[in-house]
């Protein structure tokens, strides 16, 4: 954290959601529709080009570097829920709501870990295009002293 006399929002993260846990179903649910909110906000937030709170490529680049960094941990969180998938379909007690033969429910889940399996793969191509835009972004800035937008 940083200075501890003072909580940031990010700080605020770390207090609500320790890396070391406790790591419960609520936990889990919660933290996921926080980083729906965040998205959210995230969407607001950059509605406008022209927004002053992204007026320089250098907020942009850390923004989207933090982003890719989260990519990497989303991708990592997709392949866990797929090998949950797994071990939910080894459970002789899985049934499905819809009194369906429970062949066709380790089916269903069998799917959906497919599906996890390849949102895994897309958070890391998505990831890997983020820390492009970084490298590019991380050369820009806005040169405030030239006049007309032209360096000399």
């Amino acid at each position: 954290m940083s200075d501890p006399r003072k909580l940031d929002r990010s700080d605020a993260i770390e207090v609500l959601w320790p890396l070391r846990g406790p790591h419960t179903a609520e936990s889990v649910v919660t933290a996921s529709a926080a980083i729906a909110h965040l998205w959210r906000y995230l969407g607001h937030a950059t509605i406008r080009s022209d927004t002053k709170g992204l007026a320089e490529p250098a907020d942009v680049y850390l923004a989207i570097s933090n982003l890719a960094v989260a990519g990497h941990s989303a991708a990592q969180v997709m392949s866990q829920f797929k090998q949950w998938t797994a071990r939910v379909n080894d459970n002789p007690r899985l049934v499905h709501d819809e009194d369906l033969p429970r062949d066709l429910a380790a089916r269903g889940v069998a799917i959906a870990g497919y599906a996890l399996d390849t949102a895994s793969q897309q958070f890391d191509a998505v990831t890997q295009q983020l820390y492009k835009a970084t490298g590019i972004l991380s050369h820009l800035y806005i040169d405030h002293d030239a006049e007309g937008g032209q360096r000399s």
